[in-house]
């Protein structure tokens, strides 16, 4: 018996935001990425549980990536932190990081079975 497989490969290269939170490096493509700001935490408020700032008369929740991933943040002793704003489905939310480290292109391979 003999089977084959047959895998076409498609190569992207999209363009990226490398950013850092504790000592790993993460990706966001930047067909995402709304902008990049440098906060006081001092700024942020809470509501109904989420942490937010106002940034030009809207309200924006933050999610410190540090905490969603459980990992150690290396940058919170200043007071300050780095956020990208993240456009998902409509609705903007931001991502504290520690570093925003540069952009760059990102390969990425497609596979698919037939």
């Amino acid at each position: 018996t003999r089977m084959r497989l047959k895998i076409p490969l498609t190569l992207a290269i999209i363009p990226a935001l490398m950013i850092r939170v504790g000592e790993n490096l993460f990706t966001i493509p930047l067909a995402n990425v709304e902008e990049t700001l440098h906060i006081e935490l001092s700024d942020t408020t809470t509501i109904e549980g989420t942490e937010v700032i106002h940034l030009r008369g809207q309200t924006l929740p933050i999610f410190h990536l540090s905490s969603l991933f459980n990992i150690e943040s290396t940058s919170t002793e200043d007071g300050t932190a780095f956020v990208v704003v993240v456009n998902t489905g409509g609705q903007q939310v931001g991502f504290a990081v520690d570093e925003l480290n540069r952009l760059r292109a990102l390969g990425v391979v497609y596979c698919t079975m037939s």
